[in-house]
């Protein structure tokens, strides 16, 4: 049976410190041992900076033919991938896959869409541990503007190429939501 997100607040690990590794340049700076006393949550790719990581955030569809070949759910260093239901539906049931029930397309959080026209992945994931009470979370590689980290693969890459700007896409206006839960979560988020 597949679990819930939330269902992971009720395990005793939760409840360490939180750090959130995102996919953008400041990523490149993270060392992990450094934060071993952490619990790790990473953004699609920024898990290529860890030995280990707690909970992975995978929310486009893995039927897209840029991502569809990247089976996170596979890697042992990752104890729980998050992904939205309809994933599941795409690769059945698997031992560390954990699901919402948010869809991006179909929903959003902010309704202002000029300030936050999608909350996307790393916005989940602060929306998520907001409402499980973290209220502080440590950030690398979430940085808004323009480039990504060394650790990201070329799949992840070649994804950027579909957005308006290609691989410089300016992520300061889709990583608006992150400081939007953030704030209304009153979640400190300490950038590294």
């Amino acid at each position: 049976m597949i679990r819930h997100l939330n269902t992971l607040k009720n395990e005793d690990w939760f409840y360490r410190p939180w750090i959130l590794l995102g996919t953008g340049p400041s990523l490149d700076n993270f060392v992990f041992n450094d934060w071993k006393d952490h619990n790790i949550v990473a953004i699609y790719d920024a898990y290529f900076a860890c030995d280990y990581v707690d909970v992975l955030f995978v929310s486009d569809r893995w039927d897209d033919p840029v991502y569809g070949n990247n089976h996170y759910w596979r890697n042992d260093n990752i104890k729980f991938v998050a992904t939205r239901n309809e994933n599941i539906t795409r690769i059945g049931e698997q031992k560390n896959i954990v699901m919402w029930d948010y869809d991006c397309e179909e929903r959003r959080i902010f309704y202002d869409q000029d300030r936050y026209p999608c909350s996307n992945t790393s916005s989940l994931a602060v929306l998520w541990l907001g409402t499980m009470g973290v209220k502080e979370i440590k950030t690398f590689g979430i940085d808004g503007g323009k480039g990504v980290s060394k650790y990201v693969s070329e799949e992840y890459r070649k994804g950027l190429d579909t957005l308006p700007g290609g691989i410089d896409y300016d992520f300061t206006h889709e990583n608006g939501g992150v400081f939007g839960h953030a704030n209304i979560l009153e979640i400190n988020l300490i950038k590294q």
